[in-house]
């Protein structure tokens, strides 16, 4: 799935390291999650809250909001260098 994800988020202009943030978290998560028995279907905001509580209780930093954004789309050039 990791490699899906990285695809889907170059295809929509996240920068290298946005990605490295997110494919790590999504690392981070997975893990997590076999370790509290907590299956995809059961992955809900208050379980979303108890993964976070856990990084943060390990003193693990996640990355804001701003760093997980794709970079904005620039309007092509309007004229072809020579």
């Amino acid at each position: 799935y990791i490699e899906g994800l990285r695809a889907w988020l170059l295809e929509r202009g996240y920068t290298p390291g946005s990605i490295k943030q997110i494919l790590t978290l999504a690392g981070q998560l997975s893990r997590w999650m076999q370790t509290a028995d907590v299956k995809f279907s059961q992955l809900d905001s208050a379980a979303v809250d108890s993964f976070l509580d856990a990084l943060r209780a390990r003193g693990v930093r996640r990355p804001g909001p701003r760093g997980l954004r794709p970079k904005p789309s620039l309007p092509p050039w309007p004229w072809r260098p020579g």
